[in-house]
């Protein structure tokens, strides 16, 4: 999960709170790209974030060339963002729709799918958990760490 063990870049170290897997980290101490990138990004004045918005398709010209995207603004209104380049890295069901959803006379079936097979075999890894009870306190995080050489708890 690429999270901060020291203080790092203007981050500071993980603070063991236990809620990394699916959510924001509140100390900012997880690498995700909105506590990394989009900062960054942000301060170079070539970068703005659209928050409320969702790309619709990417538009593309005849030539089959990429001219940009068409996404609903915060208030659900279409928009056409012209980008000489457009990066399509919207998780494994996101890409799929978007490409999916950007069809054209030159490409009938979507964007990438001439083939036929984008969004088919789609897979999702399933998150699972244990539930269990200790006669003490356990901080898994610091005691796998402290004890890594111990195979009591390396099961």
């Amino acid at each position: 999960m690429a999270i901060n063990s020291q203080f790092y870049n203007g981050r500071p170290a993980c603070q063991h709170c236990g809620f990394c897997l699916f959510f924001m980290c509140e100390f900012r101490s997880k690498s995700t790209s909105m506590a990394t990138m989009l900062p960054i990004a942000e301060a170079t004045g070539r970068c703005e974030i659209r928050s409320d918005s969702y790309v619709a398709r990417i538009e593309t010209n005849r030539e089959g060339r990429v001219t940009g995207v068409a996404y609903f603004d915060g208030q659900k209104r279409m928009q056409l963002q012209r980008a000489k380049a457009v990066v399509v890295c919207a998780n494994g069901a996101e890409t799929p729709r978007l490409l999916l959803n950007s069809e054209s006379s030159r490409f009938p079936h979507g964007l990438a799918n001439s083939s036929g097979v984008v969004g088919k075999h789609l897979m999702f890894n399933t998150y699972f958990g244990v539930n269990a009870q200790f006669e003490h306190p356990l901080n898994e995080f610091k005691e796998r760490a402290e004890h890594a050489d111990d195979s009591r708890f390396l099961q």
